[in-house]
């Protein structure tokens, strides 16, 4: 499994990379800037990305935006909680308040992998 995680705080994506190696086996890329995160999605493909609502001064909106339209699974985690994010560009999609909840991440996971794994099957 191809995960990116776009968090600009170290320590937080390290543990999020952490609570991913717990449940599968995966490649794990880091970008701590939205230009980092465009970049990677450039180079690669990714099964499954984490994003944090605020990078710096940035948003990861417009990144979430094109996850979205190419079919990628994505979840978008923050500090600000669910409901100041309800009306905005992040509207449909799946989000995590900070502290992250392994168990919820976990299913997050699970089904990107059950969406990867029916892909294949095509």
């Amino acid at each position: 499994m191809r995960v990116l995680i776009v968090e600009d705080m170290a320590i937080i994506a390290l543990d999020i990379d952490d609570m991913i190696q717990s449940v599968t086996p995966a490649s794990v890329q880091i970008a701590s800037t939205v230009d980092e995160a465009a970049k990677a999605l450039d180079a690669g493909v990714f099964d499954f990305v984490v994003l944090d609502y605020s990078v710096g001064d940035d948003t990861t909106a417009d990144i979430a935006r094109r996850l979205k339209a190419d079919g990628v699974h994505c979840v978008v985690i923050s500090g600000y909680g669910r409901n100041a994010l309800k009306h905005n560009e992040m509207q449909g999609l799946r989000i995590l308040d900070k502290p992250i909840r392994k168990d919820l991440l976990s299913a997050e996971i699970h089904f990107a992998l059950t969406r990867r794994s029916m892909r294949q099957a095509r």
